[in-house]
């Protein structure tokens, strides 16, 4: 089994001054665990169809059914391809989608020292104004040497090497 998820979803909302030694960014907050980290569009098209119709749910019902899901994590996706290529638009699409209804998605670039510019990647390629692609950077600030950049795809850079989590 993959820990990633776990790890993400501790960094995400550990709750912190507990004496554990962790601490996430939100102390109050629900992590819904939706299983969809593929490079298969239909997998991922089936988790992040459920994400959107629990949001649209929670709307319709003034919160008292689905979920108010204000954002989502894609730690996945295809090395040096093109959210243009094959059926990858469909990825763009359903990012659109939910952040009509007010999700945003943050997606971490691949982990490779590529210009994702040039080579591609899916989903930090693509371009939909609701998605915010993520690169590594290091303590000091700089990005991870083995981390992808790109002057026109990726937004920003976070820590992603030695984070301690759940």
């Amino acid at each position: 089994p993959s820990f990633h998820g776990t790890h993400v979803s501790g960094t995400v909302g550990a709750k912190g001054n507990n004496e554990t030694g962790v601490t996430g960014v939100n102390w109050d907050v629900k992590i819904m665990d939706v299983r969809g980290s593929s490079g298969n569009t239909a997998i991922v098209l089936r988790a992040y169809n459920y994400i959107l119709k629990q949001k649209k749910l929670w709307i319709e019902t003034n919160g008292k059914q689905g979920a108010n899901v204000v954002s989502t994590n894609s730690s996945f996706g295809v090395d040096r391809d093109n959210c243009n290529n094959g059926d990858y638009p469909a990825w763009n699409d359903i990012y659109t989608e939910m952040g009509k209804v007010g999700i945003l998605s943050a997606a971490a670039t691949a982990n490779r020292n590529w210009d994702i510019d040039s080579v591609g990647d899916v989903p930090t390629g693509c371009s939909s104004p609701y998605l915010i692609a993520v690169t590594n950077n290091q303590v000091n600030g700089q990005r991870n040497r083995s981390a992808g950049y790109g002057k026109k795809t990726i937004d920003l850079a976070a820590p992603g090497t030695n984070i301690h989590s759940t």
